[in-house]
Order: C-alpha cells, then sequence, then structure tokens
C-alpha cells in the first residue's frame, strides 16, 4: 500500500476534559534550581497497553439490550477485553513502541538546551511503581522526568495522552507537570486492514506524528525554551600604533 499526501491529511482535535487537571507550570524557584543540577534523570514506565476497537468488539457491550444489566456489564468487560488483546497482537506483531519513550527524549532535548548544565541519564529499569511514590519512600536526590502515556487507542479516531512532570526526587515533589492529547480523525476513514498494511507503514505514520505534536505541546507548557548562548567575549582591539616620528634636521644658515 503507498502511502499518498492525502491519505495522511487529518483533523487533529485537542480537547481537555473537565476532569483533566490543569498543567502545573516551573516556577522561578525551581527553574533556578534545575540550573544548578548536573543530571536529569529519565523515569520509564511499563510498556502502554493499545486499544484497537474492531468490528466485532463494538458488538459485545449491545449485549445488556438482550440480558439486562448483567449482561451489558458482562459484555463491557469482554469488549474492554478483546480491544487489549487486539492491541498487544498489533503491539508484537509490527513492532510498536510505546509513543511515551519517544516523546520523553524530546523533552529531555528541550529541557537540556533551556538548561545546558542538565546531563539526561536513562535509567536502565523500568520504574514498578510512580515516581514520587518511589521518591517518599526511598532516598533519592536530585531532579527525574517521567513520561508515562494515560491513553492510546484506534477506533474511529487515533488517540493519545501523555502526562510529562520534573519530580524533586529528594523531597518527592512535583515540580512541574503537563499533558497532551491529540485526538486524530482520519479524513480516509482508514480501516484496520488499511493501518496494517506494509509492516502498519500508515498507523506507525500517526504514532510519529503524534509524537512530534505531544512533544510540542508539553514543551510549550513547560516553557522549555533554549537560552540563547551569550557571544564569546571578544578581546578588545589594541591600540593603534603611533606614527613613527622621523628625526628633523636643522641646517644652519
Amino acid at each position: 500500500m503507498t502511502i499518498t499526501l492525502r491519505a495522511l491529511t487529518v483533523a487533529v482535535t485537542l480537547i481537555l476534559p473537565a476532569c483533566a487537571s490543569a498543567p502545573t507550570p516551573l516556577n522561578d524557584t525551581d527553574r533556578h534550581r534545575l540550573e544548578t543540577q548536573t543530571e536529569l534523570k529519565l523515569y520509564h514506565y511499563e510498556h502502554a497497553r493499545l486499544r484497537v476497537v474492531t468490528r466485532g468488539s463494538q458488538h459485545e457491550p449491545m449485549a445488556g439490550a438482550v440480558y439486562g444489566s448483567m449482561g451489558g456489564a458482562m459484555g463491557d468487560t469482554l469488549a474492554d477485553f478483546n480491544t487489549l488483546s487486539e492491541g498487544r497482537n498489533w503491539i508484537l506483531s509490527y513492532g510498536l513502541e510505546d509513543p511515551a519513550l519517544a516523546v520523553q527524549t524530546r523533552l529531555s532535548k528541550a529541557a537540556a538546551a533551556a538548561w545546558p548544565s542538565l546531563k539526561p541519564t536513562s535509567a536502565s529499569e523500568q520504574l514498578p511503581d510512580d515516581a514520587v511514590t518511589i521518591a517518599r519512600n526511598g532516598r533519592h536526590t536530585g531532579v527525574a522526568l517521567d513520561v508515562r502515556t494515560t491513553e492510546w487507542s484506534i477506533a474511529s479516531s487515533y488517540t493519545y495522552r501523555a502526562e510529562a512532570r520534573f519530580i524533586d526526587m529528594a523531597e518527592g515533589k512535583v515540580l512541574g507537570r503537563a499533558v497532551c492529547i491529540i485526538r486524530e480523525y482520519d479524513a480516509e476513514k482508514s480501516t484496520t486492514d488499511q493501518l496494517k498494511a506494509e509492516n502498519a507503514a500508515l498507523l506507525k505514520a500517526k504514532i510519529s506524528r503524534s509524537v512530534d505534536v505531544c512533544a510540542d505541546q508539553l514543551v510549550a507548557q513547560l516553557d522549555l525554551k533554549g537560552k540563547p548562548q551569550p557571544l564569546p567575549a571578544m578581546a578588545p582591539e589594541p591600540p593603534a600604533p603611533s606614527p613613527t616620528r622621523q628625526p628633523v634636521n636643522y641646517k644652519k644658515e
């Protein structure tokens, strides 16, 4: 399948749900703290689950109309299981990476540009629990950046949501928090077969695009703008040499 520009033409709608808490920008004190740090620890979590709503999984909730409230609950549970099972198959079959990893890389580069002393260092293992909880339960130091996927789904639209936080690991305190929400409606209404064609080329293009949009949103909310580097100091120009005076010979008349 050839991916045309038209096939990638979409309407991207960014929606903040009413229940979502507002982002927490970094204040001046926290920004100064980051300026004094030399390491930014990058924490990540288990691979996010992808939900894929197929035509069959859309019918399970209809069991409630036939079997009553209990049947409806069973149908919802079955539908949820099927969407997660299908998503797991897609992840394994097409090697889909959790978008949070790429978003975190983009965000850490922006932080390093804003505070040149910061050197991002990726943790070698996945965190078993929330980073803030871990910080409060143990002895930790420094500042960390974690990015977590909170929603990743394919249905009538491609949806991706993530949360990013700067965390004071010594105090177990969130210094700054930002969220991104991307809902991409496909003007071509691509089928699941089209999304899976050519090793999921079209789906991977959507994922890559959502990473870029998400990272841009997070950088804007946290105001991570690189500071212009000062121009190198220029040595003052040496004074111009004074003209050499020629001796004057006076002749006696």
